[in-house]
């Protein structure tokens, strides 16, 4: 069990939103494939879905040793994956182009907008740029395994 596990932890691990790295990955292939191969109208109905899990850790489940993981409060991820969900949504619902969005005035823009944040977030995973593993999670938190066993 971690030791120091206190009510920080409990919002970290149960309020903030938390993906699995391939999970992510994943998802980013398919909303590029989704527009890239896309000859109309692109409908919501199939349009990719980002999974989001829960913090993989508890007070008695040790982060997983060999899987990688991102949290949104960690370094600009929620900004990154903020973005390209925004971008989706303009790709999928066109009228929202009237808001006047920072250089995205037709559909194409859009489109392209999400291509560059898709480019973002996978170059991001690449670098390894805030991604969490144990030895990152334990140390960011500074909490400790015992084990019990």
């Amino acid at each position: 069990m971690y030791n120091n596990w206190d009510c920080k932890m409990d919002i970290i691990t149960n309020h903030l939103r938390w993906y699995r790295t391939a999970d992510l990955i994943t998802f980013v292939h398919q909303v590029c494939e989704f527009v890239i191969r896309s000859i109309g109208r692109m409908s919501e109905a199939y349009a990719p879905n980002l999974i989001q899990s829960e913090c993989p850790a508890r007070p008695n489940v040790r982060f997983p040793q060999n899987d990688l993981y991102i949290c949104e409060g960690v370094g600009g991820w929620s900004y990154r994956i903020n973005t390209l969900l925004l971008a989706l949504s303009i790709v999928l619902h066109p009228n929202k182009l009237h808001r006047g969005y920072p250089e995205v005035e037709t559909p194409g823009d859009a489109e392209m907008a999400l291509l560059a944040s898709a480019a973002d977030v996978i170059g991001s995973i690449e670098r390894l740029q805030d991604i969490i593993d144990r030895n990152t999670f334990e140390q960011r938190y500074e909490i400790q395994w015992i084990d019990l066993s």
